[in-house]
């Protein structure tokens, strides 16, 4: 409480996070989509990418907001 009083602030610093966009124009992402919509598991798009499982569905739900990923 006493932080916030003298004008301290909580969460994250401003532009700390990464937009959509800009994270929709990394290479990985990019593969990551391509696999996608190939049909491949989020666990074999892992092995092949060395990307984490948490990073392929969030590439899979942000891409399917903008229409990139193709829905089976």
């Amino acid at each position: 409480m006493v932080y916030l009083q003298k004008g301290g602030t909580l969460g994250r610093p401003n532009g700390s996070t990464e937009s959509e966009k800009k994270f929709l124009e990394k290479d990985k992402t990019k593969e990551i989509i391509k696999w996608l919509n190939k049909g491949r598991t989020v666990r074999e798009i892992a092995s092949h990418t060395q990307a984490s499982n948490k990073t392929i569905l969030k590439a899979k739900q942000i891409g399917g907001r903008y229409g990139l990923v193709k829905e089976w």
